[in-house]
Order: structure tokens, then sequence, then C-alpha cells
């Protein structure tokens, strides 16, 4: 099941879900939403797989472990400012979009564009982290519980945490469809949620 079952073709380096479910995640976020033009879907589709591959480049470049907040070769914070598993990441990155959104209304043509398009790169980075919550964290006993508690029953962190096809019932993991599995649906549904608030404050539906 890691990489969804394609060794071959795909790793995961960082130990999160892949860019291929991040995208499909938040494909299926925005399927309501009529007025996104192509390039701010783009734009929202790059920035949601964005921070692992900022992760990876930092390995490449020799720094410390990117689970520790350090810094890439352009000065930007890894971790620390890209990549956080939870909602005050997201809540962060979500007002970074409305800011840009904000000032670029403001812009002459050239400059409103790639505001604009920059807003929708911010927002994708807020999902990623919605999303990685939901990779990284399952329901046991009432409570939210990271993959790497020991107090959760029998957790292979890259065979069934960073699988979107396994799903834990809170008493034990067991096969299920993508599709169906809660875990993705629970971070579909708080996209969407993080999207709607984006566009509540931008005025597009």
């Amino acid at each position: 099941a890691y990489v969804g079952g394609n060794p071959i073709n795909f790793t995961d380096p960082t130990g999160h879900w892949s860019k291929a479910i991040h995208q499909s995640i938040t494909k299926n976020a925005i399927k309501h939403v009529k007025k996104y033009n192509s390039k701010w879907i783009k734009e929202l589709v790059k920035g949601c797989s964005y921070p692992d591959k900022e992760k990876t480049m930092a390995r490449k470049k020799g720094f410390t472990s990117p689970m520790n907040p350090t810094k890439n070769a352009l000065g930007k914070k890894v971790n620390g400012g890209y990549h956080g598993a939870d909602f005050y990441s997201a809540v962060h990155e979500t007002c970074i979009a409305i800011d840009r959104w904000t000032w670029s209304r403001k812009q002459a043509t050239t400059y409103k564009n790639w505001g604009y398009s920059n807003a929708f790169f911010h927002l994708g980075i807020a999902l990623h982290a919605i999303q990685d919550f939901y990779a990284h964290n399952v329901k046991y006993k009432g409570k939210w519980m990271h993959v790497s508690n020991s107090r959760l029953p029998k957790t292979r962190h890259k065979k069934d945490a960073d699988s979107p096809r396994r799903y834990f019932n809170g008493k034990k993991w067991g096969d299920i469809s993508q599709n169906k599995n809660p875990r993705i649906k629970a971070a579909q549904k708080d996209s969407k949620e993080f999207i709607d608030f984006f566009n509540h404050f931008i005025g597009v539906r």
C-alpha cells in the first residue's frame, strides 16, 4: 500500500500522502466552484503538493532533517513555515492567500494576474496542511492521536498511515477503497470548507 501500491514509479521520501493523493483531494474539493479559471486551478493544485517538494529539495541540498525547523537554499523555512500538518498552518497560509488577493486588486494588470495566481498557490499550501493532518492522525478512544503514538495499536507508518487505502476503525487498521476511506473524505470535506472560507473573502463562488 506504500505510495498507493506503486513503489516502482513513486516514492514517499517525506512520509506523507503522495502528490497524486493531495491533488486528487484538492480537485474533488473544488468541484462545486464554478468561477475558478484554469490558471487559478493550476496554481492551487501545484501549491497543494509543494510542501513535500520543498522538504525533498532541502534533503538533497544536505540540510538537517526537514522534520526540524531549518532553511532551504532560498532562506525559506522548511516545516517551520511551509510544512505544518495542522490547522494552524492552514489558517496561516489561507490568510496569506487572502492578503495576496486583496493586494492584487489595486495593482496593474501584470501584477494583478500574478497576485491572483499566487493567492491560489498559497491556498494550495493551506490545503496540504489540512490533508496531512488526516494522513498522520487517527481517532482513538475519542481523541486524535498521531500515528507514531505508542498507545495506538500496531501502526506501521509507511504501510498504514501513508496509504490512502488503509483506515483505522478505532481498534485496528483495515483495508478500504480510497474513495470510501473516511480519512480521505474528512480531508476533502475540510479542504472544501477552507476553500469556501477563502471564496467568501474574495467574493468568488
